[in-house]
């Protein structure tokens, strides 16, 4: 089964659905999901704008976005609700990962699913940073952090570096793989960001798929989520994401 296929293969044609982060690549398409929508940090506009010089982005493709969430709270905002929500490469950007997952929930309906994405470090180019803990995603949750912390945004570009998902499934990357930003970089992204108060997108989050499940089930244990692991796959040979979907409980 293809990627898109596989993820798909949870939603259905008929159901109310809401994909995050859409960009100019949908998962779910207007023609094959008819009632879907999209949710995005920024408009149409906006997203067309700052993507103008991106030879990968095509921005006529970038549909219309349904409700611009520029933060957690905002998604508080949306009145309808969903039998389905798919965020690609997303959930690993979110400030605050456990209240991400509530602000969902919240727009889930009973039988509702979340269904995800997921970088793993091991084959892409957060290789060489630690993984996640709990006690990070917690700190965030209870500061209700709305920004990438200082930490987040210099660890994400220092330690970036140009691993490629196929070889690294052949070899593992040396110490001697080219950083994709200098230290200089990084370090400057992280001031502007702690002096200024400005957003830096970034990954905040470093997983592996059994480091994933694993905060997924401490956070159910303290209550803390109440979405659980209803299926997942761990990546596939050559690719760099694994796949989980999460249900209410």
């Amino acid at each position: 089964m293809l990627r898109n296929e596989r993820l798909l293969s949870y939603c259905h044609s008929f159901e109310k659905g809401l994909e995050v982060g859409p960009l100019s690549n949908p998962l779910a398409t207007k023609q094959q999901y008819p009632f879907v929508e999209y949710a995005d940090y920024a408009s149409k506009e906006e997203l067309a704008q700052t993507s103008s010089r991106d030879p990968n982005i095509d921005v006529n493709a970038i549909p219309e976005i349904d409700h611009v969430c520029r933060s957690i709270d905002d998604f508080f905002n949306i009145k309808n609700t969903f039998d389905f929500i798919l965020a690609s490469h997303v959930i690993e950007h979110v400030p605050d990962l456990f209240g991400w997952i509530n602000a969902i929930s919240f727009l889930l309906n009973a039988n509702g699913k979340l269904i995800l994405a997921v970088p793993d470090k091991r084959y892409c180019f957060d290789y060489f940073r630690n993984e996640t803990t709990f006690g990070e995603c917690l700190e965030a949750c209870w500061e209700k952090r709305r920004r990438p912390s200082t930490r987040q945004v210099f660890d994400a570009f220092s330690l970036a570096r140009h691993v490629y998902s196929h070889n690294a499934w052949e070899e593992a990357p040396g110490k001697e793989t080219d950083s994709m930003f200098n230290v200089a970089t990084a370090y400057e992204l992280a001031k502007q960001s702690f002096e200024e108060g400005r957003y830096r997108d970034c990954h905040c989050w470093v997983f592996t798929y059994d480091s994933f499940l694993d905060l997924i089930g401490t956070g159910n244990t303290f209550g803390l989520i109440d979405l659980r692991v209803l299926d997942s796959s761990p990546p596939i040979h050559g690719s760099n994401e694994f796949h989980v979907v999460l249900c209410k409980q």
